[in-house]
């Protein structure tokens, strides 16, 4: 049964019953990979990646089918140069999912995602099964896999968030980074907005680890200029 539906998918003749269930199988590994990062809260998640793998399959489908289709008409069609604008155009997405702040950025793993998840479209609108499966079941090892594995190497690491209340004239969020990176202390991203009141509000996500004093960092923040509250919590992921 298994290996007469692979078969079926894999029909270069591209038949309607062919295009179907490429169509099925894009949903279903577009949402594995979906569910990932909806998981942790990202702004791609579920329904995005299901629709990027959708449209990868349908312009794959329609790119092999279209030199088929012209052929008879005395037309010529190059299926490569139609499928190659998935790639270059898929980025323009994937740049949607980058959040700068200062210095640091967010959403990189999610554009990598919504990128691969296109490529995995290709290989299906291809009827590439066992190479499409193979490459989502890799991608999925790597984020959520490699994830754990990341704890593990950095187990003596906890992720915090610092929050400083500040007035933006006599101090800048740089100088406040500077302090922490200083301390060994990595910034992976920051917020920040200022209130109606002209003061600034800064929230720093931190990864710090355990041979920091809590009580030293805060004291030492407290003492910069115009700071008037500062404090550290855990950050739950």
């Amino acid at each position: 049964m298994l290996t007469e539906l692979v078969n079926q998918i894999a029909d270069p003749t591209i038949p309607l019953q062919t295009m179907l269930l490429r169509l099925l199988l894009s949903v279903v590994l577009g949402l594995f990979i979906g569910i990932e990062r909806e998981m942790h809260r990202q702004p791609a998640g579920m329904r995005t990646h299901i629709l990027i793998c959708i449209g990868a399959t349908l312009v794959t489908i329609a790119s092999v089918y279209l030199p088929i289709s012209v052929s008879g008409i005395g037309l010529s069609a190059d299926a490569a140069r139609i499928t190659a604008q998935i790639v270059s155009g898929i980025g323009f997405l994937g740049a949607g999912a980058i959040i700068k702040f200062g210095a640091t950025v967010r959403g990189i793993t999610t554009a990598a995602t919504i990128w691969v998840t296109a490529a995995i479209g290709i290989t299906i609108g291809l009827g590439l099964f066992y190479f499409s499966v193979i490459a989502t079941l890799l991608v999925l090892v790597v984020l959520v896999g490699f994830e754990s594995f990341e704890q593990r190497l950095f187990s003596a690491e906890f992720f915090k968030t610092l929050e400083v209340e500040f007035s933006p004239s006599a101090l800048k969020v740089t100088e406040i980074r500077e302090l922490l990176v200083a301390r060994h202390i990595r910034v992976r991203t920051v917020d920040m907005h200022i209130t109606s009141h002209g003061t600034a509000n800064a929230i720093f996500h931190l990864r710090i680890s355990e041979r920091v004093q809590p009580d030293a960092l805060l004291a030492e923040i407290l003492a910069m200029p115009s700071v008037r509250e500062a404090k550290l919590n855990q950050e739950y992921r």
